[in-house]
């Protein structure tokens, strides 16, 4: 999929309300790959999931080999309550969705 410069610049123009119109409200888990994208990841659309409601949100960051579990939405205040990071070595598990484990290092290999 190609994103256009202009889709790109819309993205940091409008309220996080209106970002928030155009992601899905139904997921129950949301994964983002960051290498450049961390502190948008992190905190922008870590918003937006919350304010939806995703019960678990993943942030792979490539550039440090580890992954960012958000989970615990609070929809009112745009956050989630909790935030477990796994590294290379660790195993990662979904509480959302039993059953998902896998190695951090296999990510990364």
């Amino acid at each position: 999929m190609t994103v256009s410069p202009s889709r790109i610049s819309r993205w940091f123009s409008v309220s996080e309300e209106e970002r928030a119109k155009e992601h899905p409200r139904t997921a129950l888990l949301v994964v983002e790959v960051a290498a450049d994208s961390l502190r948008v990841d992190r905190m922008l659309k870590g918003r937006v999931y919350a304010r939806a409601g995703i019960p678990e949100y993943w942030v792979v960051d490539v550039t440090g080999s580890a992954v960012e579990i958000y989970t615990g939405p609070d929809v009112s205040q745009g956050r989630y309550a909790a935030l477990r990071t796994v590294v290379v070595g660790e195993t990662l598990s979904s509480p959302t969705l039993p059953g998902l484990s896998l190695r951090v290092a296999d990510l990364f290999a």
